[in-house]
């Protein structure tokens, strides 16, 4: 009899103790809103939570990238406009000067040289502590010195001097002369160049010929988020074009910049600003390719991003009926298993205070 009492108290400890565990476990799940905090507690839709867990976090990471790349073509794009803008005002007073007439040659040249210190602010814009115009050397400037007129380039004097040598002699003629301050402009040479040392070079020492910077936004889809390097070269572009917008431009504003009176008022002058003002026309044209490209990247990351949220909601949705515990039924469990844990307790203190005494009356 003894016997089978104590064989009686230890099969009810046994079925306390699995109570308790079943109880923590139910309390667990109440507290964390899961069934299990392991995959093996799934069983046996366990791959089924692994795929949607997996899928979730791609999208999710889908999102944060597109995130991180909006404001930065939007600050791309801001940039950009403003630089439309000051070549349109450039373009304009070249037409006027290229007439017959009068020319305010000091008018145009401060007008030149205040362009050229704002179109190298904006080229040197930063978004969330990126420069956005230097490709993947985004931590440096892509034009380290904030005065192109008298600081560590010396494309600026260069140019002025080699303007000041127009005389219509050989090799000083104005066709002689603008085409050696094409050279001058695409010239890399360190203490001459505009540029970063890494958008002096092409790959692989450095960033010149980089293609535009791109993400993931989709699966097998990646957008561009930046625009073709802005010193990059092209080798199909005219004879008198550098191969790059930005460059042309610069080049331009730095020969308006340091153009002399006599320059100015002359036919050669004339003929000159004609020129710039021609050299607008194709600049703003690969400007507003630019703009364009980078603006369908932005109505892409949109429409991606709206996407990628949709089918987190879908998943979450898919996951949460997989995962989640339904708190009507588990308070429920929760009850009915309390209960049982009482009523073990209650019988395990009897039995407990029994002595071998009370086994043996």
């Amino acid at each position: 009899m003894i016997s089978s009492s104590y064989g009686q108290l230890s099969r009810l400890i046994d079925v306390s103790t699995r109570s308790m565990d079943r109880f923590n476990e139910v309390q667990k799940q109440i507290a964390t809103g899961k069934k299990s905090d392991t995959f093996g507690g799934y069983a046996p839709v366990a791959r089924t939570v692994i795929n949607l867990q997996n899928e979730f976090s791609r999208r999710e990471s889908y999102i944060n990238s597109i995130a991180i790349a909006q404001p930065r073509l939007a600050a791309t794009q801001t940039a950009l406009g403003r630089i439309s803008t000051i070549m349109g005002d450039i373009q304009k007073t070249a037409l006027s000067a290229a007439g017959t007439g009068p020319k305010d040659a000091n008018l145009i040249r401060q007008q030149a040289q205040s362009s050229l210190k704002e179109l190298t602010s904006l080229l040197n814009t930063k978004s969330d502590g990126q420069y956005i115009f230097a490709g993947s050397d985004s931590a440096n400037a892509p034009i380290p010195s904030d005065d192109l007129m008298g600081g560590t380039s010396s494309l600026f004097t260069d140019i002025s001097a080699r303007l000041s040598q127009i005389d219509g002699t050989p090799g000083n003629t104005l066709d002689d002369v603008l085409a050696d301050i094409n050279a001058l402009a695409m010239d890399d040479t360190s203490g001459r160049t505009i540029f970063s040392a890494s958008l002096s070079a092409p790959k692989p020492v450095g960033t010149q010929d980089e293609a535009p910077r791109s993400i993931a936004a989709d699966d097998g889809q990646r957008v561009a988020v930046s625009p073709q390097s802005i010193s990059y070269k092209d080798p199909t572009a005219p004879a008198d074009s550098t191969g790059s917008w930005v460059r042309d431009l610069m080049r331009d504003l730095m020969t308006l910049a340091s153009a002399p009176d006599s320059l100015i008022n002359s036919a050669d002058g004339e003929a000159m600003m004609g020129r710039i003002a021609g050299n607008m026309d194709r600049e703003m044209v690969s400007l507003g390719r630019t703009t364009a490209n980078l603006a369908m990247s932005q109505r892409s990351l949109d429409a991606l991003s709206e996407k990628h949220a949709d089918m987190r909601v879908a998943l979450k949705s898919q996951s949460s009926n997989v995962e989640d515990i339904d708190y009507t039924e588990a308070a429920a469990r929760l009850k009915i298993l309390e209960t049982q844990l009482q009523s073990s307790w209650t019988i395990l203190s009897r039995l407990g205070s029994m002595s071998l005494a009370n086994f043996l009356r």
